[in-house]
C-alpha cells in the first residue's frame, strides 16, 4: 500500500485540480483504487483470530459428536443419556470461559501497579455496550424504520443547534486579516514539513470511525509514508490559496443513547463523525498557532487548560501555592 501510494506523482496528479477540495477528492479516489487493487476491504479493520484454549477445543468437539448422536439415538434411554451427557459438556464450557474471564480480571488487576493502561483497557472494553436504537415515538405511534428515524433526529438535533450571532460574522475575509502591523507578533503564514504530518498520523487512534468520505484513520496510520506527499502538498496549497480541504465540510451524526426512554428523540446526542484528513490538517494549525502564542507569551501564565505540560493538577497547585494558608493576612 506504501510502495503504491510513493510511487505516485502526486504533483501532476494535483496539477489538473482547479480547487483544493478536487484535490482531497482525487485522492480519495486513487487510495480506493489502490486499496481494490491489493484486494483490501474499504472501512473494515483487520481482526486477530481470537485465541480458544484446547481444553475447549476438546469439549466443542466433545459436544459436536453428541450432538450428531442424539440425532441417530434409536432408543429413548440412549438419547436421554446422551442428552444428560450434553447438559455437562455444556456446563463445563461455560466454567471455561467463566475461569478465562476471571484470569484476565486478575491479570489486570494486578498490572495496575506496573502498568495501569492495561487495566483501564479491560474496564473500557467492560463498559463498552452497543444500545439499539428506538423504535421512536412519532406523534402516538412509534416506528422502527431507519429512515424515519433519522429524520425524527435530524429535526430535534436542527431544533437545537444555536444559529451564531449575526454580529460575529465576518462578510470580507481579506479586509478583516489585512488589518495587521509588522511588529512580529502576527502570525503571517503557517510552516509545516511531511515529518510533522507523519507524526501526527503515527498518533492517530486504530479504531475511530471514520468521517463521510470513507478515510479510516487506521488507513491513514498503516499507510503514513504513502499518504506524506498529498497530505503535504493538499494542507500547503490550502493555506496558500485560502481554501478548504472540503467544498462543503460534512459529517456523518451518530446517535448515542443518554439515559432515559429509548423512545423519547432527545435522549440521544449527536456525535459527528467528520474526516480524518481535516482532522490532520487542524492538528497541523493548531500545532503551529498554539507554538506562536507560547513563543510570544500571548497566552496568559495562569491558563492551563489545553496547554502542553499542564493539567488541573498543575492548576490547584498554583492556585495553593499562591491563595495558600500560607499566603493568607
Amino acid at each position: 500500500m506504501n510502495n503504491d501510494l510513493i510511487k505516485i506523482d502526486w504533483e501532476e496528479t494535483f496539477s489538473k485540480c482547479e480547487k483544493v477540495h478536487l484535490m482531497k477528492e482525487k485522492c480519495v479516489e486513487i487510495v480506493t483504487k489502490v486499496l481494490q487493487d491489493n484486494s483490501a476491504k474499504q472501512n473494515v479493520s483487520k481482526k486477530t483470530e481470537k485465541h480458544i484454549p484446547l481444553k475447549r477445543r476438546r469439549l466443542f468437539r466433545k459436544k459436536a459428536k453428541i450432538q450428531k448422536k442424539i440425532v441417530y439415538a434409536h432408543s429413548e434411554t440412549r438419547k436421554y443419556k446422551l442428552i444428560k451427557d450434553l447438559e455437562m459438556i455444556i456446563e463445563k464450557i461455560k466454567e471455561s470461559y467463566k475461569d478465562e474471564s476471571e484470569a484476565i480480571e486478575t491479570k489486570a488487576i494486578e498490572a495496575i501497579g506496573k502498568n495501569s493502561k492495561v487495566f483501564f483497557k479491560y474496564a473500557n472494553q467492560r463498559r463498552k455496550v452497543k444500545s439499539r436504537i428506538g423504535p421512536l415515538l412519532t406523534g402516538n405511534t412509534h416506528t422502527q424504520d431507519a429512515q424515519e428515524m433519522a429524520d425524527i433526529l435530524s429535526k430535534q438535533y436542527e431544533s437545537v443547534f444555536s444559529q451564531p450571532r449575526q454580529e460575529d460574522e465576518i462578510d470580507d475575509m481579506d479586509k478583516y486579516f489585512t488589518e495587521t502591523s509588522e511588529d512580529g507578533m502576527y502570525l503571517y503564514d503557517i510552516e509545516f514539513s511531511r515529518e510533522e504530518i507523519e507524526k501526527i498520523l503515527m498518533q492517530l487512534p486504530s479504531n475511530s470511525a471514520p468521517g463521510p468520505d470513507g478515510v479510516t484513520s487506521e488507513l491513514l496510520k498503516n499507510a503514513a509514508k504513502g499518504f506524506l506527499e498529498p497530505l503535504w502538498l493538499m494542507f500547503r496549497k490550502s493555506l496558500d490559496l485560502g481554501q478548504p480541504l472540503e467544498e462543503v465540510y460534512a459529517a456523518a451524526i451518530a446517535p448515542i443513547f443518554k439515559g432515559g426512554n429509548k423512545n423519547e428523540q432527545q435522549n440521544y446526542r449527536p456525535v459527528s463523525l467528520t474526516s480524518h484528513v481535516v482532522k490532520v490538517f487542524e492538528r497541523v494549525i493548531r500545532k503551529a498557532i498554539v507554538k506562536h502564542l507560547e513563543e510570544n507569551k500571548l497566552i496568559n501564565e495562569e491558563q492551563h487548560g489545553f496547554r502542553p505540560q499542564r493539567s488541573t493538577m498543575t492548576q490547584l497547585l498554583e492556585f495553593y501555592e499562591t491563595q495558600g494558608p500560607s499566603r493568607r493576612i
